[in-house]
Order: C-alpha cells, then sequence, then structure tokens
C-alpha cells in the first residue's frame, strides 16, 4: 500500500513556521512529514516564516506538533 507524506519545504512560499504544514498532515492523515533543518539559527525561520527547523531543537516538543 502506498502511503504519502511530504516535506515542509512545499510550505516554504507561504511564509509559515513548522506548525502549518505539521496541521495539514494530520488533518489529512498522513503519516510522514519531513523536516527541513537549519544548522544554527537563520533570521527568517527565527522570525516564522520559514518552516525549516534548527538542529538544537528540542525534539520533544516537535513531536506534539505530529
Amino acid at each position: 500500500m502506498l502511503k504519502l507524506g511530504m516535506h515542509v519545504d512545499n510550505w516554504r512560499h507561504f511564509d509559515v513556521t513548522y506548525e502549518v504544514p505539521c496541521q495539514f498532515a494530520k488533518d489529512h492523515d498522513m503519516e510522514y512529514v519531513e523536516f527541513g533543518t537549519v544548522d544554527g539559527d537563520y533570521f527568517v525561520q527565527a522570525l516564522g516564516y520559514n518552516p525549516h527547523i534548527a538542529l538544537h531543537s528540542d525534539p520533544l516538543k516537535l513531536k506534539q506538533y505530529l
């Protein structure tokens, strides 16, 4: 059986945080979400305009979105 997932980079041009694609995935019963990552801090991501996550983010906090 084919299972669909998505990469949060699909949402990059919408200027949203990673919470938005995670909620979309939940609403559409997608089992897999692939995060884009940033090594260090990225100014645009810190303002909430990029769905990627910093590698130093708390993994337990990220898990609650899934």
